[in-house]
């Protein structure tokens, strides 16, 4: 029999089925473990997840493939993602989660459409293209929640993307079998083995299937994209997700059987749960609170010299495409600071791209932020370990990346179009992040 190639990612995890603990936060339970946190992006200076920001410039960000493997990938507002992180606020690996990724197969109507029969539905804060653009069979990448039951998907990014043989599907664990998983999604998905998946009722996971099949059921899975991880003690899960309860009363979210929760959260509301394994058991290391999607976003970059009479100004800071007005351009302070380097802060509403800015701040004091640009390499010093890139007729020369983003052979990326994500320290950059265009 074939095996399938599966890798880990937050699939939500029976392993948490054994939960314990009263309505109260344990003794001595606090953070500075390793954790892992999943959720939806929602700003960029170094990473906001749900709000909460993380360092990323030492982070792998990968996605993964219908052949179980994982690739290097851009991040960009409202995707679903895990973060796995050492308990200071410094990402160590970031996982990029689409819940569905095949045909458009009911066309937009209202703010909501169907992929391959899953109801998809959107509001105003959510990220990526115009959904009321798409039309019935066009291929689409969505993140998003389930709700509680888990038969429509609330969607925090709609993304074009290319047909390809394979498609990604998902849902909320019904039940399963030796060789089989029934989603609440209404797929029944057929794979070598469930035993090595550690599955539960409500667990959340994800199948790549063959795009010709995802009509058909029963499907096969090509690979198997979520299954719960391993805890041990002393680590952390930070997760915001909707409540259920199962028929017998027990408090659960995506498969985590949680401890009791506080009165005043019910069943199908959102919250933000925070728990720690300690000595074998969860207990709380906050109590949950009751938590809303975010409509607005920060971002922050680092730009030069800046001609603020140019305007309306449209950037890409971080992977998201920006455009500032003359009205918030001179709203702000921004227009004392036209030479060298400038640090910018943007707020602006989340929803559709370019977002509008709402308003600016500027400073000198250039912080150590993240800018991102498209470039083709034309050169390489292999003794001083620097890249040449050119971009919009202009070149620069930055340090290739002092972490595990370094590439393995820099000088094979020379004629290439890549995105660099780097940093400016006084005059010289250093590379975070290399892909491939």
């Amino acid at each position: 029999m074939k095996l399938h190639r599966t890798f880990t990612i937050l699939a939500m995890l029976a392993a948490l089925s054994a939960c314990g603990g009263g309505n109260t936060v344990a003794e001595g339970v606090g953070t500075g473990g390793t954790g892992i946190t999943w959720g939806t992006v929602t700003g960029f200076g170094s990473v906001f997840i749900d709000g909460v920001e993380y360092e990323d410039s030492n982070s792998p960000i990968q996605q993964g493939t219908s052949a179980g493997q994982a690739v290097d990938t851009l991040l960009a507002l409202g995707q679903q993602v895990q973060v796995t992180s050492d308990g200071t606020g410094q990402a160590q690996h970031i996982r990029v989660l689409p819940q569905l990724l095949g045909p458009v197969t009911v066309a937009p109507s209202g703010q909501a459409l169907s992929v391959m029969g899953v109801n998809v539905g959107w509001d105003d804060s959510t990220s990526g293209l115009a959904a009321s653009t798409l039309s019935r069979n066009d291929t689409v990448r969505v993140f998003g929640q389930w709700n509680s039951d888990g038969t429509a998907l609330s969607a925090t990014r709609i993304e074009r993307a290319t047909p390809t043989t394979a498609v990604l599907i998902s849902g909320l664990v019904q039940s399963f079998a030796a060789t089989s998983v029934q989603l609440q999604s209404g797929w029944t998905v057929t794979v070598d083995s469930t035993a090595a998946l550690n599955l539960s009722a409500g667990a959340l996971v994800s199948f790549w299937i063959d795009a010709n099949t995802w009509s058909s059921n029963p499907v096969t899975a090509l690979a198997t994209d979520a299954h719960p991880p391993a805890f041990s003690d002393n680590q952390e899960l930070n997760v915001n997700v909707t409540l259920r309860r199962d028929s017998h009363g027990q408090a659960q979210a995506m498969g985590i059987a949680l401890p009791p929760l506080p009165e005043n959260l019910s069943d199908g509301q959102r919250a933000q749960l925070k728990i720690k394994r300690v000595n074998g058991a969860w207990a709380w290391v906050d109590l949950p609170t009751a938590t809303t999607r975010a409509s607005t976003t920060h971002l922050s970059a680092t730009l030069s010299a800046p001609n603020w009479q140019a305007t309306p100004l449209s950037l890409n800071l971080r992977n998201t495409p920006v455009v500032i007005s003359a009205a918030v351009v001179n709203a702000s302070n921004c227009a004392s600071f036209s030479s060298g380097d400038v640090h910018i802060k943007v707020d602006a509403a989340l929803g559709t791209e370019p977002l509008n800015a709402t308003q600016i701040t500027c400073d000198g004091a250039v912080e150590s932020a993240i800018e991102t640009t498209t470039a083709q390499v034309v050169g390489f010093n292999a003794q001083t370990q620097e890249l040449t890139v050119e971009s919009n007729g202009q070149r620069q020369t930055m340090a290739l990346p002092r972490n595990n983003q370094k590439p393995a052979n820099p000088s094979d990326w020379v004629g290439q179009s890549v995105f660099i994500e780097w940093r400016t320290n006084g005059s010289s950059k250093t590379a975070q992040r290399i892909t491939p265009r």
